[in-house]
């Protein structure tokens, strides 16, 4: 049987929900290849549709290989609906057939009623003139630092439109690696879905920090921070900045130069610390240029 949860939307307002799937023991289920859907039926008799295939620039569902359902609406929908009430089923539809020629398996998570609340101060959305990506950030947030932590500091990056840009940290220092962390600083793109972003170690595959990920907190002089120690819901399309966030491995649709590349930045455990460390960001939009004021790297080791 599905849980139940009632929710509200509010007018103009942007909209983000997460709901976490997971089994019997509370073990998250590995969601990467299902389809989810939410349908609601407003007091008005006005059915909506949403589905993680079919994205639109009105919404966005997306899932997680740790259980995650990740749902967004922006203010310039939100803003058209009129309905005060709905009921809502939210479905996984499973990647696999229960038994040869049965159909894929489909699974009702949760259900409940949405409440519609209009804003005591009508605004259009589209009259307000700012820009939400490249506005000054006010949030910070501090890192716990630990006695084995050593840090080194890189430069700039700049990328034009449809390019690349790179910038070397050179490690004389031979530390056997626990594990490493990747800060990204004055991270200003304002479309950062348009950008590949590659860490190579001295020794090892190449990293893919970022492949063609959305930040939807995105500001001007945003803070990145990879790290194996983030959260378990704590990625960069839903951190704000300076958060610690998980690499989503993309390295089965992302590729660069026919390298093998790899989505987790623990596969340079236990490897030597020593040689030259090569941070690559790619451009690949004609719209509009970018930088990042500098980066870093934090080698925990023995």
């Amino acid at each position: 049987m599905a849980d139940i949860y009632d929710f509200e939307i509010e007018s103009g307002n942007l909209f983000q929900m997460t709901f976490n799937y997971t089994d019997e023991d509370g073990v998250p289920i590995n969601l990467n290849n299902y389809c989810v859907f939410l349908r609601w039926v407003s007091d008005t008799g006005i059915e909506h549709n949403f589905s993680s295939t079919a994205n639109t620039s009105d919404y966005e569902i997306t899932t997680s290989a740790t259980g995650s359902i990740n749902i967004s609406i922006p203010a310039k929908t939100t803003q058209l609906y009129t309905f005060q009430t709905a009921t809502y089923d939210l479905e996984i539809q499973s990647p696999n057939e229960t038994y040869p020629l049965s159909g894929f398996e489909v699974i009702r998570l949760v259900s409940g009623t949405i409440t519609f609340i209009q804003k005591n101060v009508s605004v259009d959305i589209n009259d307000l003139k700012c820009d939400p990506y490249l506005q000054q950030s006010t949030e910070s947030f501090n890192r716990i630092a630990d006695i084995n932590d050593v840090q080194y500091n890189g430069n700039s990056i700049t990328t034009s439109s449809v390019g690349a840009a790179s910038d070397i940290i050179v490690i004389n220092e031979n530390y056997t690696i626990n594990y490493i962390e990747v800060s990204i600083n004055g991270f200003s793109y304002r479309y950062p879905q348009d950008l590949r972003i590659i860490l190579t170690p001295p020794t090892s595959n190449p990293i893919l920090l970022s492949g063609h990920e959305k930040i939807i907190n995105n500001t001007e002089n945003f803070n990145i921070v990879l790290s194996p120690k983030a959260a378990s819901d704590k990625f960069l399309y839903n951190a704000r900045s300076g958060e610690l966030v998980n690499i989503v491995d993309k390295t089965n649709i992302i590729k660069y130069n026919d390298l093998t590349l790899s989505g987790s930045l623990n596969s340079v455990q236990g490897t030597s610390s020593q040689g030259s460390w090569t941070l690559t960001v790619i451009d690949d939009s004609e719209v509009g240029e970018g930088s990042i004021e500098s980066w870093g790297l934090v080698i925990n080791h023995d």
